[in-house]
């Protein structure tokens, strides 16, 4: 069985970046949201974060 079809025949395809700089600042989280957000809601704080949202922004409206 030949693999040709699945060889890009360019190895530079598995030079890939798994990490890089997160954002700056912290999460805007206070006792009260740990104590009462669903952990669905933190995540998705952390999530947006991560996506590259600026911490200060994380509470504004949201928006589908």
């Amino acid at each position: 069985m030949s693999h040709e079809l699945l060889d890009a025949g360019d190895d530079s395809i598995f030079d890939i970046h798994t990490n890089a700089t997160g954002p700056q600042g912290k999460l805007p989280l206070t006792d009260e949201m740990l104590r009462t957000w669903s952990s669905g809601d933190l995540f998705g704080l952390t999530q947006s974060a991560g996506m590259g949202w600026k911490p200060e922004d994380l509470l504004g409206p949201q928006y589908l």
